[in-house]
């Protein structure tokens, strides 16, 4: 018996460790795709060349150079962020007028009127 509990104590340090990594992996991922996001126009109008090439092989692949634009096959998460943007942007341009204070009272309205910005599903799906 006290061998299984420690067999079964040494699984669930070893889940904890990997989880705790994941969980690493991804707030990496979230930083470095929120500076991209907010930060990559400033960036590339004001870097040199090096700072571009690196922006565009973030942003993804399949660079296409066509007459004087360039397209890019945008890799996860850029593929969301481009498909939601003016959803996003529809809804806070609604958030932020000064008669939308939200109180707690409210946050069930704002969930139910702004499902872009309030997704239902988790972006780290996990099995149960």
């Amino acid at each position: 018996m006290k061998m299984k509990l420690a067999s079964e104590k040494e699984q669930l340090e070893a889940d904890i460790k990997m989880r705790s990594k994941e969980k690493a992996q991804w707030l990496t991922l979230s930083e470095r795709t929120f500076n991209v996001a907010c930060y990559a126009r400033d960036w590339f109008a004001y870097g040199g060349e090096m700072t571009k090439r690196e922006i565009f092989q973030s942003l993804g692949s399949n660079l296409i150079l066509k007459g004087q634009q360039v397209s890019v096959t945008l890799d996860f998460p850029f593929e969301i962020i481009k498909k939601k943007r003016k959803a996003v942007e529809l809804e806070i341009a609604q958030v932020r007028t000064s008669e939308n204070t939200i109180t707690a009272m409210r946050i069930a309205d704002f969930v139910k009127n702004f499902p872009v910005l309030c997704a239902g599903q988790d972006s780290n799906l996990r099995s149960p």
